[in-house]
């Protein structure tokens, strides 16, 4: 959140770092929830909240993949946001609907999802991965020098985060041991080091004296 509302404040509100803030505050949003099915003794806000984590795990790969599109093409065409809303409608009326979870475990006090969000998540992602890989290929055709390697840094960033993300998830909910699914957030400190790192030394959002004050902050 700090780097997101940072990074919106220093580009006076630029679309690229409106829509990077975006998917640090759904990210963040997806954390507390976690947090509060792992903490909270409560059945109802459990299942609440469990409800709506597949979706806002859509909806944050969602942004980030519009992130990177932003950052490789300037912008997504009519036909893309389309295809982008399609994807996260199914999930939200699932969720909505009260879909996207099963059972109750009580001796574990946990949720046992519905294999049907469980499916259609990874093929949403799937979906935002192809056009993350599309819009990189895009523009390293289209682009050479310091632009490319920008490109390849913040990709491989996003893309090791959305792998090492997805894959614990699916595999803790096939099994049932959500446990697993913990072990997808210790990629986020690498992720955040590379995007520091894109924003102080590759200069992803073009603003004067962003890279050193941001350093500082972040350090401290």
């Amino acid at each position: 959140l700090f780097l997101g509302f940072f990074t919106l404040k220093k580009t006076n509100s630029s679309k690229l770092s409106v829509v990077f803030c975006l998917f640090t505050m759904a990210f963040s949003l997806w954390l507390f929830g976690d947090l509060i099915t792992w903490t909270t003794a409560s059945y109802g806000p459990i299942i609440f909240v469990w409800s709506w984590l597949d979706y806002l795990n859509i909806v944050f790969f969602a942004l980030g993949t519009y992130f990177f599109v932003l950052l490789a093409r300037d912008g997504l065409s009519s036909f893309e946001k389309i295809i982008m809303l399609l994807v996260c409608a199914p999930a939200f009326l699932l969720s909505i609907g009260g879909y996207s979870v099963g059972d109750f475990y009580q001796p574990a006090c946990e949720v046992i999802e519905d294999t049907a969000i469980t499916n259609y998540k990874l093929f949403a992602e799937g979906i935002f991965v192809l056009m993350l890989l599309y819009s990189l290929i895009w523009g390293w055709i289209r682009f050479s020098g310091p632009k490319r390697v920008q490109l390849v840094v913040v990709a491989s960033a996003i893309l090791l985060f959305f792998a090492s993300f997805s894959l614990t998830e699916y595999v803790a909910t096939i099994t049932n041991v959500y446990e697993i699914n913990l072990y997808g957030l210790f990629v986020l400190p690498l992720f955040l080091i590379v995007m520091v790192f894109a924003i102080t030394n590759l200069g992803i959002f073009k603003a004067r004296f962003l890279g050193t004050q941001l350093l500082v902050y972040t350090l401290i």
